[in-house]
């Protein structure tokens, strides 16, 4: 059994299941917990090829959603602590006679130890890039300049300082929803440059909105010695919605581009290849094309140019709809189509013979063989003088 079917499996199964053997796998990979997931595995294929290189990959998935579950547990614990020494009262002697008093203890090595921990894990990988670069290219001309380069970093960490207490609300969320066995989703990104609505951004973050600002207000109004140490976790919470909505804008990417912000080696120096696609594209004259079609008339175009159609006919075949026989019941669409025009076609008879390879080659042969120009023209078979 590949690794690839084995980590499908895991996910395609019952949740408790799931949970139970990834959790074995990824933190007891001993002979113990092999021995206790013997009675189990061998029904389920086992584990072959699932080396210890596997488990640091799926135990690094898993922190990477889990660390966020933890970090919000330590905020909540700071925050619970800052508002109880102001509301608790202090006591300093124990209920048995003692001649000095309990005075707290504080430690600020264990506190400069997380500042500085955290800090080497956020801003050494940063530095280490940034003095790769340097060592490369002194200039750092591929980047637009050490100062641009510089610039970048800072925006970058802004940025993620901004965004990340947003992710750590909704990893946490995720992970607490897979602990319960809640099918948490997982749906498709957003890949082209439509940017989130003030409608959408509020539907998601408005309850991270209201959790901001209790309690950012909360700690304000009792501690206010402790705010400034919350406030860029709270502040960024409250304006989730507006940092949703303009981090989606490609206005603001562009904007950074004409600065010579988060640009890469490839904005600076286009390739060849890529140049050569700029060129065409931004040519004046389109290249010149036998039929008057437009992009929208996208089912004449896979009946009658033949590139279009080839590469229609060729997909469908790779998706398993093979026919080389036409259905009988798609067979009068073809005579209609041919016999009255295209605009005798309703949608749904459009898209059944777009489905069917057979029947649309069977209607590509036909219309390349019009003898009617008046028909052929129907179809967007016209050349022009210049062919």
């Amino acid at each position: 059994m590949s690794i690839k079917k084995f980590s499908q499996s895991l996910w395609y199964r019952s949740a408790a299941w799931r949970r139970a053997l990834l959790l074995a796998l990824i933190l007891f990979p001993t002979a113990a917990a092999c021995r206790t997931m013997a009675s189990v595995l061998p029904s389920k294929g086992g584990t072959p090829g699932f080396f210890p290189t596997h488990r640091a990959l799926f135990l690094n998935g898993v922190l990477s959603y889990g660390s966020a579950l933890l970090w919000l547990i330590f905020l909540l614990i700071s925050s619970v602590q800052a508002l109880a020494e102001v509301v608790l009262e202090p006591s300093y002697f124990l209920e048995t006679k003692t001649l000095f008093p309990q005075w707290p203890v504080w430690h600020p090595h264990w506190a400069l130890a997380l500042l500085g921990s955290t800090a080497v894990l956020l801003f050494l990988p940063k530095l280490l890039s940034f003095s790769l670069v340097l060592l490369k290219d002194p200039g750092a001309s591929s980047f637009g300049g050490r100062g641009k380069l510089a610039g970048g970093i800072l925006v970058e960490v802004l940025l993620s300082t901004l965004l990340a207490p947003i992710r750590m609300i909704h990893h946490s969320l995720f992970v607490i929803g897979t602990l319960l066995g809640k099918d948490v989703g997982w749906g498709t990104q957003s890949r082209d440059d439509r940017g989130t609505a003030w409608v959408d951004a509020a539907s998601v973050h408005w309850w991270s909105t209201l959790l901001g600002i209790v309690w950012g207000g909360l700690l304000y109004l009792v501690n206010p010695s402790f705010f400034p140490w919350i406030s860029p976790i709270v502040l960024s919470l409250a304006f989730s919605v507006p940092l949703s909505v303009f981090t989606s804008r490609v206005s603001v990417g562009r904007s950074l581009r004409r600065l010579g912000l988060l640009v890469i080696p490839e904005e600076i120096r286009l390739p060849r290849e890529l140049a050569e696609v700029k060129d065409h594209l931004d040519g004046d004259r389109p290249p010149y094309s036998p039929f008057s079609l437009s992009e929208r008339q996208g089912f004449l175009r896979a009946v009658t140019d033949p590139r279009v159609h080839g590469l229609h006919v060729s997909l469908l075949e790779s998706c398993g709809h093979e026919g080389k026989r036409i259905r009988p019941d798609r067979l009068p669409l073809v005579d209609r189509a041919i016999a009255e025009g295209p605009g005798s076609l309703g949608s749904g008879d459009k898209m059944e013979l777009l489905k069917d390879p057979a029947a649309l080659a069977e209607l590509h042969r036909r219309v390349w063989t019009l003898e009617d120009d008046l028909k052929a023209s129907e179809w967007g078979i016209g050349f022009s003088p210049e062919g």
